[in-house]
Order: structure tokens, then sequence, then C-alpha cells
């Protein structure tokens, strides 16, 4: 006689799967990734018999028959970490490191092609830019997330977007400008691209309506204002 499988709960952080259990229904746990987890207070559908169950430590005891765990399945903490704070690892994480590592190429190629001060320069002027920039528009994010409702993620995810996003439209300027002079209205036509860029990505990355993002650019340039006067003021 077949015996029933059975029913699981899984960890959205890392995959690990526990047993369900009557007792532990609607209460709250730890996972050993360090996640919260929650016991549904029904049970799952069970598992097919010919599917392994891998099940954690919840109960204390260990189903009868299982598999042993691949290493490859079995998260690391640096992948929970990775997980707890970049959610969603391509918009969160390798898209803003690429475009950082993209604009930052450009403007040391630039610096080495003749750029006034060359790569030490460019290099000192990126990482200024950056900075003072991610920390303003950060600020800016928080304001507007406050007023707007908008979700910004993990505060680490939305730094690193941010980064991405101060450099990348004077990159595109950058790249575009052996051209510039060439072109009626060059610079103007640059600025509007690197606008667009910098509205786009500020909308993609962030997963906000048109709506939203022209209310986050609104109040960016808002704060930009009073950080520059500002520093007027102090001088």
């Amino acid at each position: 006689m077949t015996r029933a499988r059975p029913a699981l709960f899984q960890c959205e952080s890392c995959g690990t799967e526990y047993r369900w259990r009557e007792e532990l229904a609607g209460r709250t746990f730890k996972c050993r990734c360090g996640a919260a987890l929650l016991c549904p207070r029904e049970p799952l559908e069970p598992l097919a018999p010919d599917v392994q169950a891998r099940v954690g430590g919840l109960s204390g005891h260990q189903p009868q028959a299982t598999s042993p765990t691949l290493a490859y399945h079995t998260a690391s903490p640096e992948d929970a970490a990775v997980s707890r704070y970049f959610p969603d690892r391509l918009k969160d994480l390798q898209i803003p490191l690429w475009l950082i590592a993209a604009a930052t190429a450009i403007e040391l190629v630039a610096g080495a092609l003749g750029r006034r001060g060359g790569t030490v320069a460019a290099m000192f002027d990126a990482g200024v830019q950056m900075l003072t920039g991610t920390g303003i528009m950060l600020a800016a994010m928080f304001i507007a997330a406050r007023f707007r409702g908008i979700n910004l993620g993990p505060l680490p995810a939305a730094a690193l977007k941010l980064a991405a996003i101060s450099l990348a439209p004077g990159a595109l300027i950058t790249l575009m400008s052996p051209v510039l002079g060439f072109m009626i209205l060059g610079w103007a036509i640059a600025w509007i691209g690197a606008f667009v860029l910098y509205f786009a990505l500020l909308g993609a990355l962030f997963d906000l309506d048109e709506s939203d993002t022209w209310y986050c650019v609104c109040i960016i340039f808002l704060v930009n204002l009073v950080v520059y006067f500002g520093m007027m003021w102090v001088r």
C-alpha cells in the first residue's frame, strides 16, 4: 500500500521545504537561511509520489524517505543575503552593475583620450558624481515614497539603482560628445537623450508608472535646487 506523502510548505527566500503540521499552522518561524517563514493555516497540495521531499527541522523529525540534496540546491548564507537585499537579481543587482561599469568605462576612455586631467580626473569626477548624485536622489526618493506611497525595496538595491541612474545619462553625453559639434543643436539633442534615458531608467528599475516617475523626477529636481542654493548660501 502506497503511503501518502506529507504536505510541505516552502521558504520563498532559499527554497527549503518543511513538513506541514497542524500545531504549527499560522505560526511564523525563522528559516535556516534567516528569512521569516509562515506556516500555512491549511496544508498545501501533497507532492506527487515520485517527488522526494526535502524537509527541514521545524517539527524535529525527518520523513522516512528522502533523497540527498545536491549542493547547488542548498542556499549559502551569501546567497540568502543577496536574495534578501536584491530580490530581483537582474533588475536590482545585475543591470545597475552593468550600467555603472559601462558608464565608468566610457568616462575613463574619454579621460584617456584627451580630457583635461586624464583618467585620474575622470575617475575622480565619476566617483564624486556617483556619491553626490546617489545621496541626493536617495533623499528625494524617500520623500517621494513617503508622500506617493512608492515601494523602493531594500535600501542596498535602491542605492545601487540610483548610483547607476546618476552615472548613465552623463556617460551618454560623453559618448555622444565627439559628434555633437557637427550636429545642429547637438548639445540640446544630447541633453534630451540623457533626460529620456534618466526618465526611462528611473521608471523601469523602480517599477514606476509614468505619473509616479514624473513625480519622482520633480522631487529630485527640487531637492537638487535646495542643495545647490544651500551650498551657495554657505559660501
